[in-house]
């Protein structure tokens, strides 16, 4: 039988160079300052108060503001028919309140204002996964951010610990549609303020996971966290890696080992 065309050797294969990035953390931290480093990027937001801080830190994307979501469609639809040649990136700010707004589109849909039937959180995941799916497949970078939310689990030990993830979807039944769009993504970074004699106090961006939270860096071009995160910057060293894939990144610029790792997780 003959090999299938299909079949390609992977050594071979051309790098796309697509980044579909997921950044969370708490309220406050920064994620959206985070966010507005992106270069040539369009931000979707769900309120027009929610740039502000992205702004007042000189971030020059432009916006789009989706307080619905049908809008958030229109936003995709137009990003994928033309949008995608005017920007390097669309920050999705944040898939949280994205996922709000398609409850409250669901629950309006069947008449009701809160009370949710069970079949309707089935209904939800599936429209949010699906959101993430079409966004991932644009031709374009994409960064998605969230709040984070915490929930109880086990660690190989079998000992009772809690995890942070994105909050995304529920925690019953382990939290599996967040899991589920962290798998998706490229990036999943856990952004948390840290503090050094030297330094004072700094944003530090963890892209490894461990049993307190969850992150990863499916790029292999960072080492555990990233101090002072700029998104133009790990694109830049993203692309060098990603340019020489035989060469190890285990020692990136911006990823610095240093004496006392202190992370808020």
């Amino acid at each position: 039988m003959a090999r299938p065309k299909a079949i390609t050797k992977l050594s071979e294969t051309p790098h796309e160079g697509k980044k579909n990035w997921l950044i969370y953390c708490g309220s406050g931290i920064g994620k959206t300052v985070l966010a507005g480093t992106a270069p040539k990027a369009l931000f979707l937001t769900v309120e027009a108060a929610g740039t502000e801080s992205a702004k007042a830190f000189g971030s020059e994307a432009d916006e789009w503001i989706c307080d619905s979501w049908e809008e958030v469609g229109k936003a995709y639809a137009w990003i994928k028919k033309e949008g995608h040649k005017l920007y390097d990136w669309v920050l999705l700010d944040s898939v949280t309140e994205m996922e709000e707004l398609c409850w409250t589109d669901q629950l309006e849909g069947i008449g009701k204002e809160f009370e949710a039937r069970i079949q309707d959180y089935g209904i939800v995941d599936r429209k949010v996964k699906k959101m993430v799916d079409n966004f991932n497949r644009l031709p374009i970078n994409v960064l998605y951010t969230a709040q984070e939310m915490a929930f109880t689990t086990e660690d190989g030990d079998g000992d009772e610990i809690q995890k942070v993830l994105p909050k995304i979807g529920r925690t019953k039944g382990g939290a599996p549609l967040s899991n589920l769009i962290c798998g998706k993504v490229t990036l999943v970074g856990y952004l948390g303020i840290t503090e050094e004699k030297e330094e004072g106090e700094f944003r530090r961006l963890v892209v490894a996971g461990g049993d307190g939270w969850v992150a990863k860096d499916r790029h292999d071009a960072f080492g555990k966290y990233i101090d002072k995160p700029d998104i133009g910057e790990m694109a830049e060293i993203v692309n060098k890696r990603q340019a020489s894939p035989t060469t190890s990144n285990a020692k990136a610029p911006t990823a610095k080992k240093k004496k006392k790792e202190k992370v808020t997780v």
